[in-house]
């Protein structure tokens, strides 16, 4: 966990447009029952 904290980086303002109009996946398929894909979280 310390490893993964102390990664530095920065997103960019153009990297995140792109990421704020990502298409929602709608369908997990089989693994929908998982409450995290599922959407019950």
């Amino acid at each position: 966990m310390i490893d993964n904290a102390d990664v530095n980086f920065k997103i960019s303002e153009e990297d995140m447009e792109v990421l704020k109009h990502v298409e929602k996946i709608k369908d997990y398929g089989e693994s929908s029952f998982f409450p995290v894909f599922g959407g019950k979280m």
